[in-house]
């Protein structure tokens, strides 16, 4: 395989490892290097993500710490979970990476 066909294959398996172990839906594909998709977390709140290509990560936005006063205790809980999503999501995609390698390295 050459790299171009491998980095696809990462890709594909990721996102699909993303659908199955986290739910994922919604996924779109328009920001060139990057793919947002959503998931259902816990008490009903969707969370908006953001897969990149290039660094095989994922980005919760509601993950982005909160500065200052004024925040409730549903603004708090929402960032903890969207942060402990994400570092979920990615192991689950580096677990995923990990495999392919050594799938493409057997051949």
């Amino acid at each position: 395989m050459n790299k171009t066909q491998v980095r696809r294959l990462k890709v594909n398996r990721a996102l699909k490892a993303l659908i199955i172990n986290h739910n994922a839906f919604n996924i779109e594909d328009a920001d060139g290097g990057r793919m947002d998709f959503c998931i259902e977390g816990p008490y009903g709140h969707t969370y908006q993500c953001q897969f990149t290509r290039n660094g095989f990560d994922v980005a919760v936005y509601d993950a982005i710490g909160l500065a200052g006063d004024g925040w409730s205790e549903d603004d708090h809980r929402i960032q903890q979970t969207a942060s402990e999503l994400e570092f979920l999501m990615n192991a689950t995609v580096q677990k995923e990476l990990k495999k392919v390698e050594a799938e493409v390295a057997s051949l």
